[in-house]
């Protein structure tokens, strides 16, 4: 009776996990913690404050003003937590959602997590559809895709001198918008539109990869949407309507080489059209990625036209555990520069 007794409790249990063990395997939690110590040296005209991204201290870029020169224990806004879930529906089609929240792990003192990419969608053969606060298709067409050192003190963006930061360039993400994205032989389409105002925002990009190689071209339109961007780049103040960006780029790899390349052109509203472009190299061997990065921020006419160069390793133990540090150097003409020296360690989950 015993034995009996002990065999039903074991199907018992057995069923349980067969009935829970479905529903919980479709939703996923994950994360990614980062932090990293940077040690700036930020030369400015007559000593002005600055932020550790080098944006003269005006409340702009949301960040604390702190000195110019001296550490840093930093999370450049690449730590988050997530949960995603997916579901068959049949048909050759898949229920999507998910949800992520920015958290800075230098210093979590924030009540509330900031929002990033929260969707719920639908995935059939070839195609994506998507709703919510999403990825913009200019902003991961190239862009921080290129970059290996994104969302650390290295990083081309901000006003490091290398690409546009804006909500629609390489910052941010998309609110109230639609996506629709997918793949037609090597040829990848992505779509987002944000309805809902006189003229809503919009981002596009076709890819065409082959092999060894891709190339891209990629445009961004702001619209009259409020969600205002933040600086171009290198102080250049971004309109509020009128704004719209365009890319071109590609990316070739041979062996444990790669070279990223791309161009922005940026229509601000104003007089002043400003570009920006961005050439990088990575060199892999063994668990060590060497990277080189070059970018130019050309104001159209004003004074602060930025160089930006930034060399470094990153080193992975393992897929999900990661090493990094090295240099970058930001120089504009208006008797600015910075110089980041950095190491930091990253850990995904």
């Amino acid at each position: 009776m015993k034995m009996k007794h002990s065999l039903i409790a074991i199907a018992a249990a057995g069923l349980a996990g067969a009935v829970v063990t479905p529903a919980m395997a479709d939703a996923t939690a994950y994360g990614l913690a980062q932090v990293e110590l940077t040690s700036y040296s930020n030369q400015t005209e007559a000593g002005a404050a600055c932020d550790p991204d080098g944006v003269a201290a005006s409340g702009t870029d949301s960040g604390t003003d702190v000195a110019c020169d001296g550490l840093l224990l930093q999370d450049k806004a690449n730590g988050r937590v997530g949960v995603k879930a997916s579901e068959d529906l049949g048909n050759g089609w898949t229920g999507l959602a998910k949800a992520e929240f920015q958290v800075d792990y230098a210093d979590n003192s924030a009540g509330i997590p900031f929002g990033r990419e929260a969707f719920v969608g639908l995935k059939g053969s070839g195609v994506t559809i998507q709703a919510g606060t999403l990825k913009s298709a200019y902003k991961y067409t190239g862009g921080v895709k290129y970059d290996p050192f994104v969302a650390t003190s290295l990083e081309a963006r901000r006003d490091n001198g290398g690409m546009s930061h804006t909500a629609y360039g390489q910052g941010g993400f998309l609110p109230r918008n639609i996506a629709v994205m997918g793949a037609a032989g090597p040829v990848k389409y992505w779509l987002t539109y944000g309805p809902g105002d006189a003229e809503g925002d919009m981002t596009a990009s076709l890819m065409y990869s082959q092999d060894a190689f891709e190339v891209f071209v990629a445009m961004s339109d702001k619209g009259t949407r409020a969600n205002s961007p933040a600086p171009v780049g290198g102080g250049i103040g971004a309109a509020s309507a009128d704004y719209s960006a365009q890319k071109i780029g590609g990316a070739w790899k041979g062996g444990p080489i790669k070279v990223k390349f791309q161009y922005e052109m940026i229509d601000n509203g104003s007089t002043a059209d400003p570009t920006f472009m961005f050439l990088g190299a990575e060199y892999k061997m063994g668990k060590n990625v060497f990277v080189a990065q070059l970018g130019q921020f050309d104001s159209d006419g004003g004074t602060n036209d930025t160089s930006y160069l930034a060399l470094g390793v990153i080193h992975k133990f393992t897929k999900m555990t990661r090493l990094f540090a090295g240099y970058r150097t930001s120089d504009a003409d208006n008797d600015s520069e910075e110089d980041a020296i950095t190491v930091g360690l990253r850990k995904d989950f």
